[in-house]
């Protein structure tokens, strides 16, 4: 039987801090789930959850519907149907560029 590796040999192996390895192990059935329902930013230092995930995911479906049936979407109507829609899930949200960025992203 072979040898399990501790955690401070592993850090080792991966170049990173044990308590960083640590926080990767205790956190690991969020962040596989993450990693598996949305597109990872290998760039980000941080995974964070969208503060307005059940709106952004209703924009979508509504942006899909509408792109279908051939509606013209752009900027100013995407924020506007985002604004309306943090409403009537009682989400405090005053879509902005950035935001539009990211959502398109």
């Amino acid at each position: 039987m072979g040898k399990t590796e501790t955690k401070k040999e592993i850090a080792e192996k991966y170049g990173i801090p044990v308590n960083t390895l640590s926080t990767i192990l205790k956190n690991r059935e969020k962040l596989e789930k993450m990693a598996s329902t949305s597109a990872v930013n290998l760039g980000k230092k941080r995974m964070r959850p969208s503060k307005v995930e059940d709106g952004d995911k209703g924009l979508l479906t509504w942006f899909k519907q509408a792109r279908a049936l051939g509606a013209p979407i752009n900027g100013p109507i995407l924020m506007e149907k985002a604004g309306e829609l943090g409403k009537k899930l009682g989400i405090s949200f005053v879509p902005c560029s950035g935001w539009l960025g990211r959502f398109k992203r």
